[in-house]
Parts: structure tokens; sequence; C-alpha cells
């Protein structure tokens, strides 16, 4: 009795699992500018944001999926710290050096086109990321060994050293005014 009650569990998720809209994690994202992937009929030059994904984003079904995929847009964010290591030159022999951590974010703008699954052309796979549009930034400039000190110029300061200390970025799913980081995104390379 327990092993045909095992059975007809096993078939019923097995049957859950092929339904249509059934909601998968199936997204990938290349970081480089430009991306760098080539383009198929499964990706576009920078990846690809399944369906499933963006449903779960916005706890969509299948039909609110359908309905909004023309108004959903994509955009990687990024932020990047540095340690930043300025001397100062008062004309005396020794220097006065100091080091500053700076935040610096770039949100992306990334084009895409809406998947179709072959068999119907009309029931929505997920959405190819072809390319990187307008990139935009905030936070603090990064500076160049060299350049003048990013906090003015108190006396003679030069930037000698730029190192980069962490760097974090997620792909977000855009429909209206909300954006949502996509869950489960593998980000190459």
């Amino acid at each position: 009795m327990g092993l045909r009650i095992f059975a007809i569990a096993g078939a019923a998720i097995l049957a859950l699992s092929a339904l249509p809209g059934t909601a998968s994690a199936t997204s990938w994202f290349d970081t480089r500018v430009p991306c760098q992937l080539t383009p198929s009929n499964t990706q576009g030059a920078c990846g690809f944001a399944g369906k499933g994904d963006v449903q779960l984003a916005f706890s969509w079904n299948n039909a609110q999926v359908q309905a909004n995929a023309g108004g959903i847009t994509f955009t990687y964010n990024a932020t990047a710290t540095y340690d930043v290591t300025i001397e100062f030159d008062t004309g005396n022999p020794t220097k006065t050096v100091s080091h500053h951590t700076i935040a610096h974010n770039t949100s992306e703008a990334v084009t895409d086109t809406v998947l179709f699954t072959d068999r119907t052309k009309k029931q929505i796979s997920g959405f190819l990321l072809n390319s990187i549009g307008s990139i935009t930034t905030s936070g603090d400039p990064v500076p160049s060994v060299g350049d003048s000190c990013p906090n003015g110029n108190l006396g003679t300061c030069f930037v000698t050293a730029v190192t980069p200390l962490t760097s974090t970025g997620a792909l977000s799913v855009n429909f209206g005014t909300s954006s949502v980081p996509l869950p489960n995104t593998t980000l190459l390379p």
C-alpha cells in the first residue's frame, strides 16, 4: 500500500512540473561591456532572463507575465568601492599620506527581445538580453593615479594609488515604477 501511494505522489509531482507557465530559474547575464556571449536562439549577447525568474520577482502567474511582457525592461546595477591613496606635498621633505574609501555606482540599461516557445510562438519562454544601452553613474568618480586630490587641493595633493576593494552587482527586472533584483541569476564572467 505504501509503495502505491509513493508512486501516485511521484506521478502527480511529475505531472505538475510539466504544466505550461511553471516557474523555473534559468537566467544569466554577461557583466562585460560590451557583452561577449555568442547570440543564438536561446541567448542574446548579454544573456537570458527566464520567464520563471520574472514571474518569481513580481509574484506573477503565467497570464500576468504574458500580458505584461511588452512593458518589462532590465538593468544591471553595480557598486564598486576603492581605496584611494593621496599624498600632500607641502614643501616639506616628508609627504603626508592619506587613504579614502569611495563608492562608485553604475546602472546599465539592457536591451531585450521577448522569446517565444518554438511550438506555439505565443507562449513566452523568456527574454534575450541583447546589449547594454545607456549607462548612468553616481557616487564618487574613480580617479586615476596622478590626478589632483578628489577632495580639493589643500596645498599640492595628488592621487598615488587606486585599489579596488569590493564589487557587487545584480540584474534587475523592471515594470512600471517597480524594479526588483532578478532572483537566481548567474553573473558572468
